[in-house]
């Protein structure tokens, strides 16, 4: 696993107002495996309320702290309404965006030219973004949580250490106080929320593979039984996960955990794995169509309506275990996979179709697939995959997040264009062909390397900076110092993401933030507004056109260029001063954060 240098992540952080349109950041006490947007509480001029979803996974040991699912209101600042005082950041270090610059109770939260007065640090959840509501107390550690989204954000469905799986109505659950949430599980007086739904049909452990399809009320699951399982809500009762009055239709039984709650049974099985199976992912807009990936290398396809035992569709996804996979919702011909190989692929359906059709002379289902069989193909992780997703509000744009500690975010558009099957070559994928060569064995599968390490040798990674990123990479986000555990776009808001991260022996944080629209705009746009505040920007007065300060060219290049350079000096003493000097900045320190409610 790679880790963060504290130098990486202090350059990162000088960044954070220049990268960033709104950043919080957000420290949880026990690590988080999962956190989801829910449904909009109240919309304002310049923000608006969210309820947000955190697990805390404490532990199954005996005398372990309850494990819970925890309800948040976040305030989300709308877009370029962020001031320095809205980007809030409270590592548990003494520094602010700036190292060295600290964050204390009057001044400008960031600390931008700041100085450290020695006075305590400003928490972000004493100022406001962020208020805990609600808490559900888990039966059992939540590996992966996954909604309904635009059909009901507020329903979610857990994944535990057991073959079973838990669907929670949250707005329907009886809140559990702080002191029951601090309750042992081994006290007499612990004692789990009651979930609105058990889902079994798993015969082993069922920890991480999961989704939820967002047009309908189906579920989807893989375990270490091998299995894809899906189950249809409606087929209890009159969708009990929705309406807990109906839970009196189904008979409330316990379970071995000692879990009690209704039951309802898989409505498919899908057999044709030989692994683990580790995630899933239902067709956008099909709930009978859905595609998994395993440890056993494979991308397998499944149709409710053919026959469970045989995927549809099969082709091998890598040469080393594959974690995640997502469906693109807005080009449904489109899917992401990553995995152990540290590898993004993304594929395009129809070849894969054409892959495993033996009519079309394609080759065997399940046989390797070649980079031209991709859309792109890159090595920018320096860790295994762990999470991948498409954007909510761009076809073209995806994020994949690793173990290094980074969340890259993906832009197709960027890919130059190709004309014949020799410039394909010259693509992401060959860009980075010496990163591809024995040395690294992530390409490969690992045949040069030890396997716990996901095939790499022992010799020196490269620099995390100073490489030429793949042309596709529009940004990455540095900010966790640990592996990050999940994420999720903000399906009203483009460009807002929530992230977790978690292990490392860091502080596991939950960060919220929206990239710069300098950054995902086109470069034309940007210049040309950046043009429209350049004296700004650059801390100084316009040079009037007709100033007359302007020397006719007498041909003495020496006195010319010495004139030249102190001009740039004086400028460069200017801008810095200004930089300390801003008056957005200074009213930051003046304002307390409550401004930001007016």
């Amino acid at each position: 696993m790679y880790v963060p240098t504290d130098e990486s992540y202090q350059r990162w952080k000088t960044l954070v107002p220049f990268i960033y349109d709104w950043f919080n950041n957000f420290n949880v006490p026990w690590p988080s495996l999962a956190v989801r947007w829910g449904s909009i509480l109240e919309d304002k001029q310049y923000k608006f309320s969210q309820r947000v979803y955190i697990t805390e996974q404490t532990g199954a040991h005996p005398g372990a702290d309850s494990n819970t699912i925890l309800s948040y209101n976040v305030d989300v600042t709308k877009p370029r309404v962020a001031a320095a005082e809205h980007m809030l950041f409270d590592d548990g270090t003494d520094g602010g965006f700036s190292g060295g610059n600290g964050v204390n109770g009057g001044g400008a939260v960031g600390g931008i030219g700041g100085e450290n007065t020695g006075g305590p640090r400003v928490s972000n959840i004493n100022l406001g973004f962020f208020k805990k509501v609600h808490a559900i107390i888990h039966p059992g550690e939540v590996n992966n949580m996954r909604s309904f989204g635009s059909l009901n954000p507020d329903v979610l469905v857990t994944h535990t250490d057991s073959e079973n799986l838990y669907v929670w109505d949250v707005k329907r659950q009886p809140g559990r106080s702080f002191k029951e949430c601090r309750v042992r599980n081994d006290d007499p007086n612990y004692r789990a929320s009651t979930p609105d739904l058990i889902l079994t049909g798993h015969t082993e452990f069922a920890e991480f593979a999961l989704d939820c399809h967002t047009k309908e009320y189906k579920v989807a699951s893989g375990g270490r039984d091998k299995n894809v399982l899906v189950w249809h809500l409606p087929d209890f009762g009159a969708n009990a996960a929705v309406s807990i009055s109906n839970n009196s239709n189904g008979k409330v039984t316990t379970n071995e955990n000692d879990v009690k709650g209704p039951m309802l049974n898989a409505q498919c099985t899908f057999k044709g794995h030989t692994d683990t199976v580790e995630d899933v992912a239902f067709h956008p807009t099909d709930a009978n169509i859905l595609c998994s990936v395993s440890d056993d290398t494979r991308l397998l396809f499944w149709d409710a309506r053919c026959d469970h035992g045989k995927p549809v569709n099969a082709v091998k996804a890598s040469e080393i275990d594959v974690h995640v996979v997502d469906w693109n919702a807005l080009n449904t011909n489109l899917i992401v996979t990553g995995g152990k190989d540290k590898i993004v692929k993304v594929w395009d359906w129809r070849k894969i179709g054409e892959l495993s059709s033996a009519k079309k002379g394609g080759r065997k289902q399940g046989e390797n697939a070649s980079e031209k069989d991709m859309v792109i193909m890159s090595h920018s992780h320096e860790g295994e995959i762990l999470r991948a997703s498409w954007s909510p509000h761009d076809e073209n744009v995806f994020a994949s997040a690793s173990d290094d500690g980074c969340l890259n975010v993906w832009d197709l558009t960027r890919k130059k264009a190709t004309t014949n099957s020799d410039e394909e070559t010259t693509t992401t994928v060959n860009d980075n062909e010496n990163e591809n060569k024995p040395n690294d064995g992530a390409a490969d599968g690992g045949n040069n390397g030890s396997e716990g390490d996901g095939g790499n040798t022992n010799k020196p990674k490269k620099p995390r900076y100073g490489q030429v990123p793949p042309e596709e990479l529009l940004f990455t986000h540095s900010g966790h110092r640990n592996p990050i555990t999940d994420f999720q776009w903000n399906p009203h808001d483009p460009w807002t993401v929530v992230s977790s991260g978690s292990g490392a022996n860091v502080a596991s944080t939950c960060q919220f933030w929206r990239i710069s629209d300098l950054i995902t705009r086109s470069k034309d746009d940007v210049m040309q507004e950046l043009e429209k505040h350049s004296a700004y920007i650059c801390g100084r007065a316009a040079k009037p056109a007709d100033s007359g300060d302007d020397t006719d060219d007498t041909g003495d290049d020496t006195s010319d260029g010495g004139d030249d350079v102190n001009t740039k000096e004086e400028d460069v003493v200017k801008e810095e001063q200004n930089m300390t000097r801003n008056p957005s900045y200074e009213t930051a320190q003046e304002e307390p954060f409550e401004a930001m409610d007016s």
